[in-house]
């Protein structure tokens, strides 16, 4: 996911029948973009990347969303804001539209962060807003861990060894 290129309609069209992995979140975003949406956001970007599905079930059925326009509004509205986020690692190609059957979704793409973007975090706090991905979850990340992520560790695969699922050496 280190790459940088466009999202491919046909390539989230083949994952929909996936369930949630390392590289993967689904969302259903009824009613508005979900507060976890930025946990993830945080939590893929401080690991190795990765992409969410707006108006997709936790099991994978497409839901559709409703107001895209709106969505799309919300979502670049608050990625750009340091107060809410960190540092905004998108560009207009990290985020589509794609068409099923079965309804719209929304598909963006979040690239692993930098050394020198990282720690990504939610709030003013990244103490307090810093977060990792683990299989399908998202979580804190400890001082520690926050504290390798600020300081660029690099395991010399461009990877930091910041978070426990990224190789962390302890002792």
């Amino acid at each position: 996911m280190n790459t940088k290129s466009s999202i491919n309609p046909i390539d989230i069209l083949i994952r929909l029948n996936w369930t949630e992995s390392e590289e993967l979140e689904l969302k259903v975003a009824k009613g508005g973009l979900p507060k976890s949406l930025w946990e993830s956001y945080s939590a893929l970007a401080n690991t190795h990347g990765g992409v969410i599905l707006l108006g997709v079930e936790d099991d994978g059925t497409v839901c559709g969303l409703d107001d895209i326009p709106a969505l799309k509004k919300s979502f670049w509205d608050t990625v750009n804001n340091r107060g809410k986020v960190s540092a905004n690692l998108l560009t207009n190609t990290d985020v589509s539209e794609v068409k099923t059957d079965e309804g719209v979704i929304l598909a963006i793409r979040i690239p692993q962060a930098t050394r020198y973007q990282r720690p990504v975090y939610l709030g003013q706090n990244p103490l307090t807003g810093t977060y990792r991905r683990n299989y399908e979850g998202d979580y804190h990340c400890t001082e520690q861990e926050v504290g390798r992520l600020a300081e660029g560790s690099d395991n010399g695969e461009g990877r930091t060894d910041g978070c426990r699922d990224s190789n962390v050496r302890y002792g």
